[in-house]
C-alpha cells in the first residue's frame, strides 16, 4: 500500500468557501455558547462517563462522612444514562 505524501493543486483557481463558512459557524457556536454561562452540573455529569465506562461502575455513590460519633452520608445525582 502507498500512502501519498503530497498532492499538486497547482490547478485549483478556487477557494473553499464552504469550508470557510462551516469553520466559521462552528467559532460562532463556540463562542455563543461560551457567552451564556456554564451548567457545572451537566459537564461534571458528562465528563464521568468515559470512567464509568471504563470501570463498568457508576461513580456517583453515597459519601459517608464521619467526625466523632456522628455520622452523615450524602447522596450524590447519578450520571446520564444510570
Amino acid at each position: 500500500m502507498i500512502f501519498p505524501i503530497g498532492d499538486d493543486n497547482s490547478d485549483r483557481t478556487t477557494v473553499p468557501v464552504v469550508n470557510y463558512i462551516l469553520i466559521a459557524i462552528n467559532v460562532l457556536v463556540f463562542v455563543f455558547l461560551q457567552g451564556l454561562g456554564g451548567n457545572e452540573q451537566f459537564t461534571y455529569a458528562f465528563s464521568t462517563v468515559p470512567e464509568e465506562i471504563r470501570t463498568g461502575q457508576d461513580i456517583a455513590r453515597p459519601i459517608t462522612i464521619e467526625v466523632g460519633d456522628q455520622r452523615a452520608e450524602i447522596n450524590l445525582q447519578p450520571t446520564p444514562g444510570s
